[in-house]
Protein backbone atom coordinates (compact mmCIF):
# COMPACT_ATOMS: atom_id res chain seq x y z
CA UNK A 1 0.00 0.00 0.00
CA UNK A 2 1.39 3.30 -1.07
CA UNK A 3 1.50 6.35 1.32
CA UNK A 4 0.50 9.76 0.16
CA UNK A 5 3.64 11.74 -0.94
CA UNK A 6 3.00 14.37 1.80
CA UNK A 7 2.20 11.80 5.13
CA UNK A 8 5.61 11.43 6.73
CA UNK A 9 5.86 8.49 9.28
CA UNK A 10 7.20 9.46 12.16
CA UNK A 11 9.25 6.95 14.38
CA UNK A 12 11.00 6.57 17.67
CA UNK A 13 12.40 3.13 19.01
CA UNK A 14 13.07 2.09 22.56
CA UNK A 15 15.20 -0.59 24.31
CA UNK A 16 13.36 -1.63 27.24
CA UNK A 17 15.82 -3.37 30.03
CA UNK A 18 13.35 -3.52 32.89
CA UNK A 19 10.92 -5.21 33.60
CA UNK A 20 12.00 -8.12 31.24
CA UNK A 21 12.11 -11.65 32.29
CA UNK A 22 14.63 -14.31 32.48
CA UNK A 23 14.61 -17.52 31.48
CA UNK A 24 13.92 -18.76 34.73
CA UNK A 25 10.84 -16.55 34.34
CA UNK A 26 12.09 -14.15 36.75
CA UNK A 27 11.20 -10.19 36.63
CA UNK A 28 14.88 -8.77 36.38
CA UNK A 29 16.47 -5.62 34.75
CA UNK A 30 18.83 -6.71 32.04
CA UNK A 31 22.57 -4.56 31.62
CA UNK A 32 22.81 -2.17 28.75
CA UNK A 33 25.66 -3.11 26.63
CA UNK A 34 27.47 -1.32 23.94
CA UNK A 35 25.99 -3.55 21.05
CA UNK A 36 22.88 -1.95 22.22
CA UNK A 37 24.00 1.43 21.90
CA UNK A 38 25.91 1.26 18.62
CA UNK A 39 23.73 -1.26 16.78
CA UNK A 40 20.25 -0.32 17.43
CA UNK A 41 21.79 3.44 16.28
CA UNK A 42 23.15 2.67 12.96
CA UNK A 43 19.80 1.15 12.72
CA UNK A 44 17.50 3.10 13.64
CA UNK A 45 19.82 6.25 11.30
CA UNK A 46 19.95 3.74 8.43
CA UNK A 47 15.91 3.37 8.95
CA UNK A 48 14.79 7.03 9.79
CA UNK A 49 14.64 6.84 13.50
CA UNK A 50 13.63 10.23 14.90
CA UNK A 51 14.77 8.92 18.42
CA UNK A 52 16.12 5.73 20.49
CA UNK A 53 15.30 5.77 23.61
CA UNK A 54 17.70 3.71 26.34
CA UNK A 55 15.47 2.44 29.51
CA UNK A 56 16.72 1.13 31.98
CA UNK A 57 15.41 2.42 35.46
CA UNK A 58 19.39 1.65 37.17
CA UNK A 59 21.32 5.32 37.60
CA UNK A 60 24.58 3.49 37.05
CA UNK A 61 23.95 1.95 33.66
CA UNK A 62 21.95 5.07 32.70
CA UNK A 63 25.50 7.37 33.34
CA UNK A 64 27.68 4.45 31.52
CA UNK A 65 25.26 4.75 28.48
CA UNK A 66 25.42 8.59 28.43
CA UNK A 67 29.31 8.67 28.77
CA UNK A 68 29.38 6.06 25.74
CA UNK A 69 27.03 8.53 23.76
CA UNK A 70 28.87 11.46 24.56
CA UNK A 71 32.52 9.86 23.34
CA UNK A 72 30.77 9.45 20.22
CA UNK A 73 28.83 12.65 19.79
CA UNK A 74 30.93 15.02 21.65
CA UNK A 75 34.29 13.82 21.85
CA UNK A 76 37.14 12.11 20.11
CA UNK A 77 34.92 9.31 19.10
CA UNK A 78 33.00 11.73 16.90
CA UNK A 79 35.65 13.64 15.47
CA UNK A 80 37.02 10.32 13.86
CA UNK A 81 33.65 8.68 13.18
CA UNK A 82 31.39 10.62 12.17
CA UNK A 83 29.23 8.33 11.05
CA UNK A 84 28.95 6.86 14.71
CA UNK A 85 28.48 10.36 15.87
CA UNK A 86 24.95 11.23 13.28
CA UNK A 87 23.55 7.63 14.43
CA UNK A 88 24.45 7.99 18.34
CA UNK A 89 22.88 11.21 18.51
CA UNK A 90 19.59 9.52 17.85
CA UNK A 91 19.91 8.35 21.81
CA UNK A 92 18.20 9.48 24.32
CA UNK A 93 18.90 7.65 28.07
CA UNK A 94 15.95 7.43 30.43
CA UNK A 95 15.10 5.66 33.69
CA UNK A 96 11.19 4.59 32.50
CA UNK A 97 8.77 4.07 29.65
CA UNK A 98 6.37 6.69 30.70
CA UNK A 99 9.79 9.32 30.32
CA UNK A 100 9.24 7.96 26.57
CA UNK A 101 5.91 8.04 26.52
CA UNK A 102 5.81 11.64 27.47
CA UNK A 103 8.82 12.87 25.47
CA UNK A 104 7.51 11.42 22.84
CA UNK A 105 3.86 12.70 23.29
CA UNK A 106 5.96 16.33 23.84
CA UNK A 107 8.10 16.16 20.61
CA UNK A 108 5.27 15.02 18.27
CA UNK A 109 2.27 16.82 19.75
CA UNK A 110 0.19 13.55 19.96
CA UNK A 111 -0.10 10.52 22.10
CA UNK A 112 2.55 7.69 20.43
CA UNK A 113 0.89 4.50 19.44
CA UNK A 114 2.88 1.82 21.26
CA UNK A 115 4.02 -1.34 19.60
CA UNK A 116 6.13 -4.09 21.54
CA UNK A 117 7.68 -7.07 20.81
CA UNK A 118 9.87 -9.58 22.84
CA UNK A 119 12.75 -11.90 22.38
CA UNK A 120 10.86 -15.06 23.24
CA UNK A 121 9.02 -17.71 20.70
Amino acid sequence: MAMAADRQIRLDVALIHYPVVNRSGEIIGSAVTNLDLHDIARAGCTYGVDTYWVVTPYARQRELAEEIVRHWTEGYGGSVNPDRKQALSLIRVCADLDEVLTGTARKWGRKPLVLATCARR
